[in-house]
């Protein structure tokens, strides 16, 4: 089941790491991502653009449990589950 989450984007690595250890390997995640790249004053200059925000698409077949989902309430990094 997928679901929409809102995360702290500056913990991103972190929360991705915890969430797969306490659902397992089995999470996919869905970010999209603008890069662009340009030149200003003469520097070459990279960018990324989250297209969602601080939101992210997770799946994981334990979704469909809300026990799991209480649990996972607490993990650093996220925000909150939208329903």
């Amino acid at each position: 089941m997928w679901s929409v989450i809102k995360i702290d984007r500056k913990q991103i690595v972190f929360f991705k790491n915890e969430i797969k250890k306490k659902l397992g390997e089995d999470c996919k995640f869905y970010i999209p991502k603008l890069h662009i790249e340009g030149i200003k004053n003469n520097k070459k200059m990279n960018k990324q653009i989250f297209l969602l925000g601080d939101y992210i698409f997770c799946f994981n077949k334990n979704f469909k449990d809300e026990k799991i989902l209480k649990q996972l309430k607490n993990i650093q990094g996220l925000r909150y589950f939208l329903n």
